[in-house]
């Protein structure tokens, strides 16, 4: 019974996440390729922007709230548990900078700004990015893994294809960084790059709260450092976080065994 109500809670967030980036994405960029404008020119294109890249955090607190009953205190500190392990920090900024920079210094690149703007950029990016994580890795991987715990690879692996497609309308606007930088093809193998490593920090530490500050960093990376994109480099780099997904597997099955022989 309790497996039936996370799928339909799991359902519901889909449902509801789907629909409110779709249709506000999709007025947006209708809108954007009619008047070939940028999908910020006019505050109320910009207000369903944010409404579309904020759907997962407004989806999974509704669930949350409406189906599962929680309170918003018992939500509120479920967004902002800290990692397992304090090296978890350490660990995840080393693997996003590299993750950001090591391409730029192999495939090479621009750095169109200062690395000071991180300061003004992070903050921004929490909301333009961090909150989608209260839904994808928060709600969704989370109960996911309450169902799957034995298949985390593949768990992950559907999550960041689900997350993929939430991402499509972004290339029919003009002026995003998807239609300016990209292809879905090279986004894709980004996306499930990204999901691969945000996802083996939070099997390791369950925070969601990381994975906030994590995709903030990388998000704000992305706008200073832009890297020459191609087939082969968006391989490796998923491969690596790929590779990177099942250290932070194994060390986390490896301590949970001690902790259960212990016991």
């Amino acid at each position: 019974m309790k497996k039936s109500i996370t799928k339909n809670a799991i359902v519901r967030y889909l449902i509801i996440c789907f629909c409110i980036t779709y249709l506000s994405w999709g007025c947006v960029a209708f809108y954007s390729r009619a008047q070939n404008v940028n999908f910020n020119t006019y505050t109320w294109m910009l207000i369903l922007y944010v409404l579309g890249v904020i759907s997962p955090a407004i989806s999974a607190i509704f669930v949350e709230r409406t189906y599962e009953k929680k309170k918003y205190k018992e939500i509120i500190k479920g967004i902002f548990r800290l990692p397992s392990h304090k090296s978890d920090w350490l660990i995840g900024l080393i693997a996003v900078s590299v993750l950001q920079l090591l391409p730029y210094f192999v495939w090479s690149g621009e750095i169109v700004s200062s690395f000071v703007n991180l300061v003004i950029l992070i903050p921004m990016f929490l909301i333009i990015g961090g909150m989608e994580e209260i839904g994808w890795r928060g709600f969704w991987l989370k109960r996911e893994l309450q169902i799957n715990e034995q298949r985390r690879f593949w768990v992950v692996l559907k999550v960041g294809i689900v997350w993929q497609l939430w991402h499509l309308p972004l290339f029919l606007m003009l002026g995003t960084y998807q239609q300016l930088r990209t292809n879905i093809l090279l986004h894709t193998l980004s996306t499930l790059a990204i999901t691969f490593l945000i996802g083996g920090l939070y099997i390791r530490g369950r925070s969601t709260f990381l994975c906030v500050i994590l995709h903030s960093l990388i998000n704000s990376l992305s706008d200073i450092v832009v890297v020459n994109q191609n087939l082969i480099s968006s391989i490796v780099i998923m491969m690596a976080c790929i590779g990177f997904f099942f250290i932070m597997d194994i060390g986390d099955r490896k301590e949970s065994a001690c902790v259960y022989k212990i016991e």
